[in-house]
């Protein structure tokens, strides 16, 4: 989707401009072969080694220890939720790349702790 959506205003009708009429084209042929259709928000949690210092907003993962990718919740096309925290598996996700070229939302960093070395999350 070209715009992003927080979990409290994802459905079909709160979709914005070309998302809107990418997911009516979409609707139409899944109702034509019988499949339904979901909406949710992708999450990806990265986990790893960072650098101490850095000069970006965020603190430049080096070496992933952990990826989890998660569904937080699933709403039907009348934007009732069905199901929430659905772990998925990179390998189930048709788009590649999803969240290429996409900053951080969110970080834990954990900073230098002596015998191990700087670590953070990015969500």
């Amino acid at each position: 989707m070209e715009h992003q959506y927080t979990d409290a205003n994802i459905s079909i009708d709160n979709l914005k401009g070309s998302d809107y009429c990418k997911d009516q084209r979409l609707l139409l042929v899944c109702r034509n072969q019988g499949l339904l259709l979901y909406v949710a928000n992708l999450e990806c949690k990265v986990s790893g080694a960072a650098d101490e210092d850095d000069d970006e907003d965020y603190h430049v993962i080096y070496e992933e220890s952990e990826v989890e990718w998660k569904l937080n919740r699933v709403f039907n096309i009348y934007g009732r939720e069905v199901t929430y925290d659905i772990l998925v598996d990179a390998e189930d996700i048709i788009q590649e790349h999803p969240l290429e070229h996409r900053e951080p939302e969110d970080e834990d960093y954990g900073g230098w702790t002596g015998n191990k070395g700087a670590a953070t999350t990015h969500w």
